[in-house]
């Protein structure tokens, strides 16, 4: 099985040698300075992305950044973790594309069985040169709060922050855990549903 990676570089970019997971791929670039490429599917559907970019002045800059696919969420962070300088401790950007990738996804979801309708903007490549504008980080936290308002959250969910100014650790938390908390409560709507079928005609 495969899975498809992409990546956003900038628009001088002409030539890129890339790896994912370690393994060479070949990024084909696509519009919008996305670039592409088909690599084999990671069990855990993380992807750490390394590209070695080639402008038309023939200098070259490196990329490195880590996507998710499906929903791959933590809050479980402690002091602990931030005492030991652990690196879920600090928010960066692959925490910024676990989010906005597990927001889609559950989005998604929730457009299939009709709870939801809008189209949400989701930047799912952010990488460590980039810096989020407050802007950006309002519709971060507006397309969950959009997911929360067109399903529920359990009465002991967290609730999110009013913004990203000031994160810490629980605020981090509770952005994640609020995010697992929908997923999981859709999951259990899926596994209660029973389908019509021939087997169940007539029955009483």
């Amino acid at each position: 099985m495969t899975e498809q990676v992409s990546v956003r570089l900038a628009s001088d970019i002409l030539y890129v040698e890339g790896y994912v997971n370690g393994s060479i791929a070949d990024f084909q670039k696509r519009e919008n300075n996305i670039w592409n490429a088909t690599v084999d599917k990671s069990s855990d559907n993380i992807y750490e992305v390394y590209i070695k970019a080639y402008d038309s002045n023939g200098l070259s800059s490196e990329v490195s950044t880590t996507l998710y696919y499906g929903v791959n969420l933590i809050y479980d962070r402690t002091t602990k973790d931030l005492y030991d300088k652990a690196d879920k401790a600090y928010y960066n950007a692959s925490d910024l594309n676990r989010v906005e990738t597990a927001t889609e996804y559950i989005a998604k979801l929730l457009k299939l069985y009709s709870y939801f309708k809008s189209d949400l903007v989701y930047k799912k490549d952010w990488l460590m040169s980039d810096f989020p504008t407050e802007n950006e980080m309002n519709r971060y936290l507006s397309n969950i709060q959009k997911l929360i308002d067109s399903f529920y959250l359990k009465e002991d969910s967290p609730s999110l922050p009013k913004s990203m100014n000031y994160l810490d650790i629980k605020k981090a938390n509770n952005i994640e855990k609020v995010l697992y908390d929908l997923n999981n409560l859709i999951e259990n709507m899926i596994s209660q549903f029973n389908y019509c079928g021939e087997i169940y005609a007539g029955e009483v």
